[in-house]
């Protein structure tokens, strides 16, 4: 019974490798002086404190050519940078939660014509969110996520799914003129998840160091064309910041994740059985597509750059410090309860 399982794991994990989309497109050749600095002073060394560098430790989220543009890419990336990586993104409020921010804000109950005018509220965000249910393969979790992401920004759903891939729509009246700005405001719109935003482009070195020590990848932007700075290198007096162009950095492999039982398993058999040995070359050469990580034990990829720092030439956006609120809602809420209350910080 046991050898029956075990090869249901073996033909299951074949049917997964055909199905694997492992293709790459071609990218450029990577930069010759980048890596020489990165080979020289960041490759397999260890992450002192006292270190002249620092990379910021991420999900990259790969370009996908007509699946995901590079704009949304990047801010994506730097949006699900944040330790609520699996929260940002969905609703973090329901209709309670409505109830008990515009109670606050009228300082008193509310009335029945009040709750019923804050459940239509409700119901109207719900419609703008859109509905994400239909499952939808973009090559990887990660991409997936900023393509979901695509749709809040895009402020669109399931018909206008084409164009969310684009990233940001069109500005409506009232929303900030930046696309950059007018994102951030749109998540905190759909999802009540805000943000803190700094942005400009005379930034000093040492907000980019400290961004990346803090592990928060910053978006920058020079002509139109969006990158990141996923890091930073300090040597012989010249400053340096590392940059990843995602419209040309590669997609990552992995081998398939076995199960704990199948692991004990195999790992019991002797190293010349037949058995383990087919198992061991499914992980070996059986390869999954996932999304590449910034870390010094990596070879430098195509896409990235380590280029000396110039004060001004990008215009930099650096967004940190999530937390759920509905503070973009309290104009909407605030017509329904009147302003009696000044203050509803203490509700989320």
């Amino acid at each position: 019974m046991k050898k029956i399982q075990i090869m249901m794991f073996l033909i299951l994990g074949m049917i997964f490798a055909s199905h694997a989309d492992t293709r790459r497109e071609i990218t450029p050749e990577i930069d010759k002086r980048s890596k020489e600095l990165w080979d020289k002073y960041i490759h397999n060394k260890d992450d002192l404190i006292l270190d002249n560098w620092g990379l910021v430790r991420i999900t990259l989220l790969r370009q996908g050519g007509k699946q995901l543009d590079a704009r949304l890419a990047s801010f994506a990336t730097v949006v699900f940078s944040t330790p609520l990586n699996f929260e940002i993104g969905k609703m973090s409020f329901d209709e309670n939660s409505m109830i008990i921010y515009a109670q606050n804000l009228k300082g008193s109950a509310l009335t029945d014509g009040e709750k019923k005018k804050i459940s239509e509220l409700y119901i109207k965000i719900r419609e703008r969110f859109g509905d994400r249910s239909m499952p939808y393969r973009h090559g990887t979790f990660a991409m997936g996520k900023a393509f979901y992401l695509g749709f809040t920004v895009n402020d669109s759903n399931w018909l206008k799914s084409i164009a969310a891939k684009f990233g940001i729509g069109e500005r409506r009246g009232g929303e900030p003129e930046d696309w950059v700005e007018r994102a951030v405001y749109r998540i905190s719109k759909f999802h009540g998840w805000k943000a803190i935003l700094e942005e400009g482009e005379n930034i000093q070195f040492d907000k980019y160091k400290k961004a990346v020590n803090r592990n928060i990848p910053i978006l920058i932007e020079r002509d139109n064309y969006y990158r990141l700075v996923v890091g930073y290198l300090q040597v012989n007096d010249k400053k340096y910041i590392i940059t990843a162009d995602l419209s040309k950095t590669p997609i990552g492999t992995r081998p398939p994740l076995a199960p704990k039982r199948e692991r004990d398993y195999f790992s019991k058999l002797p190293p010349d059985d037949p058995w383990r040995i087919g198992w061991e070359n499914k992980l070996k050469h059986t390869k999954f597509p996932c999304d590449l990580r910034v870390t010094p034990n990596m070879p430098l990829h195509p896409g990235f750059r380590i280029e000396l720092f110039e004060k001004g030439k990008y215009h930099a956006y650096f967004i940190h410090g999530w937390r759920k609120s509905l503070e973009a809602w309290e104009p909407e809420i605030r017509k329904i309860v009147g302003n009696k209350k000044k203050d509803a910080s203490n509700s989320k």
